[in-house]
């Protein structure tokens, strides 16, 4: 089902004709597309797809909701001076690139990242998109016993802190990353 609806959106909105013109259309193999029309699309195919395609990943994957998409981007200035890091791929999953080397080299800079807006509970480790006053985040978060967060990076040659809960506000949990060397 989800792989018919990507080629109905791939029809419609960009004229492709056949399987082939699909796969060369998102920069897959033929064998790819052969096993996402067999055993699915992968989420992170879901998602690259319906970014192409300026689809809502919801209606990829479940027929609800509006096949496309509207505005793709968030006004949000923050992580330095960049514009425009965040781009909408669903209602709450959303990318954002790895604006600094704090992950490196487990998740290096210039990477992009899968976040989840509605997954902003804390769990001891995991990795969060986080507002700090203006600025935002990559941290792994953790509850300390004194009731304060500890916000750490896996490169040590980005200090850790520690930060009063409220000071902080959870924006959503990574849930898978893309490296990229650029």
């Amino acid at each position: 089902e989800t792989f018919e609806r990507l080629f109905i959106a791939a029809k419609e909105i960009k004229s492709i004709k056949n399987k082939a013109d699909l796969a060369r259309l998102l920069n897959i193999s033929q064998q790819t597309l052969k096993n996402w029309e067999s055993r699915g699309i992968s989420s992170q195919g879901v998602i690259e797809s319906a970014a192409i395609l300026n689809i809502s990943t919801q209606w990829l994957t479940s027929g609800h909701g509006q096949m496309k998409n509207g505005d793709s981007s968030h006004g949000l200035n923050n992580l330095g001076t960049q514009n425009n890091y965040l781009s909408n791929c669903a209602e709450n999953i959303q990318t954002i690139i790895m604006p600094d080397s704090s992950f490196s080299p487990h998740i290096p800079q210039s990477s992009e990242l899968t976040y989840d807006t509605k997954q902003t509970s804390i769990t001891d480790g995991k990795i969060y998109l986080i507002k700090l006053g203006e600025r935002l985040f990559i941290r792994r978060v953790f509850y300390q016993i004194s009731g304060s967060l500890k916000l750490v990076c896996d490169n040590k040659d980005f200090g850790d802190d520690e930060i009063a809960p409220d000071n902080v506000q959870i924006i959503g949990r990574v849930i898978e990353w893309k490296v990229s060397d650029r």
